[in-house]
């Protein structure tokens, strides 16, 4: 006999039930995200552990490249440098392009100190390289405790005067304007040799820059 409602029917009731369970409502959110990507999230994840654990490995061992001192030994030890460097993702402090991802560092305290890590050790690895007199000839850079910066020195210091000037002036006069080449790029050319000739110990003034400017863009032919 009817009491004036019915009672839920079984499929009412497993409804109210699932609805009101957690641990089914997590399984239903967590089968709803696509499989690819948790997959990506995964290689994610895993890729950040193998460089965080690389990096650790780094820290924890020595690296030796042989002794700078003088212009003779310069091309053996640069080559060491960055065999030694690039084999652990280094050289990319002391050329300047290593970029910390600040949004990841606000997030990530240990790829923040990580990153630190690699700068100093890059730092040692170049500055501890240098003998005794070269580290005393580059106290300044060697103080900024920064290593493209001592980086360039060195390369600036040495690699001037490994071109011949004379060969390098007969470029900069000889460079004429193409005749389909754009001014401003001609004129561009003509200003990195000039700078090569200044690292080799010699100079272009100005005006003889202008003058060859304008004298070599006159001559070109239609």
């Amino acid at each position: 006999m009817a009491n004036g409602s019915d009672p839920p029917s079984s499929s009412s009731s497993s409804v109210v039930s699932a609805t009101n369970d957690p641990a089914r409502n997590m399984r239903v959110h967590a089968d709803a995200v696509p499989e690819v990507v948790v997959t990506g999230l995964h290689e994610v994840a895993s890729q950040h552990t193998l460089m965080e654990a690389k990096n650790r490995a780094m820290l924890s061992r020595e690296i030796k490249v042989i002794e700078l001192d003088g212009h003779k030994k310069y091309d053996a030890w640069k080559q060491d440098l960055q065999l030694k460097l690039n084999e652990w993702g280094l050289m990319e402090f002391l050329e300047g392009t290593a970029t910390l991802d600040a949004d990841r560092a606000a997030i990530d305290p240990n790829y923040a100190f990580l990153f630190g890590e690699r700068k100093t050790k890059s730092f040692s690895a170049l500055a501890l390289s240098l003998s005794i007199k070269l580290r005393e000839e580059f106290k300044g850079p060697i103080k900024t405790q920064d290593p493209a910066a001592l980086y360039t020195a060195l390369k600036v210091h040495f690699e001037r005067g490994k071109e011949n000037p004379i060969y390098l002036k007969r470029e900069f006069y000889s460079r004429m304007l193409g005749r389909h080449e754009a001014v401003q790029q001609y004129i561009d050319g003509l200003r990195a040799i000039r700078h090569r000739i200044a690292e080799s110990g010699d100079t272009i003034t100005e005006n003889e820059l202008g003058r060859t400017i304008l004298s070599n863009c006159v001559d070109v032919k239609p």
